[in-house]
């Protein structure tokens, strides 16, 4: 009888997947918008440490994703298109067990590190959360949250928030910004300002609630 191993073989990425994908996660938390320019190779390489080849791999990657396309001449470069809403609701329905479940996820981690942030958040993490709050984008909502996790000074928190909201990203896209999420996001904020823990966790909690309702509504409707 074969005797069961907890060990698997490793499928080791290539240097410039691992570029690729670095980009790939910056793009799709809205780091760098729809519209923009991704840093010229030269730079690039320089921020990877490895070289233009490299990164050139790494670009085509990308364009054969659709997630960038380069343009040549004075005003060219490599540039971050919009999401194909087609293929954004077909990943989605892809998906939907893992949104789902990060959804439930995020329900325990970003009270936890909202009651965190209350606690910890310096002068210019607050002010910085307030020009967030303030009515904007889907991309804005996104760094909202990765700022209010960093604000936490836990680490373990900020990559669990990060990458909860890297599961849901597909899901929150087809959902516009409302009213309700801004004003979520004020009390939030204003929670911080008091540095009330309690009352920064029970306003994220309602706030993760309310968005898992109309993602799983939205669910239903794929």
């Amino acid at each position: 009888m074969a005797s069961m191993s907890p060990f698997h073989a490793i499928c080791s990425l290539r240097v410039h997947e691992h570029v690729a994908e670095r980009i790939r996660r910056h793009i799709a938390l809205g780091r760098i918008e729809p519209g923009a320019a991704l840093p010229p190779e030269r730079e690039l390489a320089r921020l990877f440490g490895v070289g233009r080849a490299t990164v050139q791999q790494a670009v085509g990657l990308l364009e054969a994703d659709r997630l960038i396309e380069t343009r040549r001449g004075r005003a060219g470069g490599s540039f971050v298109q919009e999401p194909d809403s087609a293929a954004t609701a077909a990943e989605v329905r892809a998906r939907a067990a893992d949104i789902v479940a990060a959804l439930d996820f995020r329900r325990v981690v970003e009270p936890a590190a909202a009651a965190l942030a209350a606690k910890n958040r310096r002068k210019a993490e607050l002010d910085e959360l307030r020009r967030l709050a303030e009515p904007g984008s889907r991309q804005r909502d996104t760094a909202f949250h990765l700022a209010l996790a960093a604000a936490s000074h836990n680490g373990l928190l900020v990559e669990a928030v990060e990458a909860t909201r890297l599961r849901m990203l597909a899901a929150l896209r087809m959902l516009p910004v409302s009213k309700a999420q801004e004003d979520d996001h004020a009390g939030i904020v204003a929670a911080l300002a008091e540095r009330d823990a309690a009352a920064a966790e029970q306003r994220m909690r309602r706030h993760a609630e309310r968005t898992a309702r109309l993602v799983r509504g939205m669910l239903k409707t794929l």
